[in-house]
This record gives structure tokens, sequence and C-alpha cells, in this order.
């Protein structure tokens, strides 16, 4: 999504005993990753909509503490 300014992530997860940090993270000029927005997740079945605003050039999304479950997040421009 180059130059976004509103952003659109669907969070989907499902099967979750004990869960994952999920983070959506942009690129900042300097060229490091910056957390547009964090949580943790610890409900078995979960779909959140996440609305970004901003100037996006590149986004990203890391899981990380993953144990279990399954985790779908797909973005857009909102």
């Amino acid at each position: 999504h180059p130059r976004a300014t509103m952003l659109t992530y669907q969070i989907e997860v499902s099967g979750v005993t004990t869960g994952a940090t999920i983070e959506i993270q942009h690129k900042a000029a300097t060229d490091n990753w910056i957390v547009a927005h964090s949580e943790v997740t610890t409900a078995a079945d979960i779909e959140e909509p996440i609305v970004l605003a901003g100037r996006f050039d590149e986004t990203r999304v890391v899981i990380s503490g993953y144990t279990d479950g399954t985790y779908t997040v797909s973005a857009g421009a909102a």
C-alpha cells in the first residue's frame, strides 16, 4: 500500500489457548520499524478490525511468542 493514509487490518484468531503477541509495524523515514499497534491474544476466537491513520510507505505484521492457534491478518486501504 504505497503512501496509504489510512489502513485497515482484520485480525482473525482461532484455536488459541495461550496466545501470542501481534504487532503491526510501519517503517519510519530512518528505516527503523515502529510499532503502530500491539496486542496480546489469549482468547480462543477473535475477529477484530484495526484502523491506522498516517502516511505509511511500508507496513508489516509481526507475530511473536506464538504457542498455538491459527492467526490470519489481512490488510487493505480504508
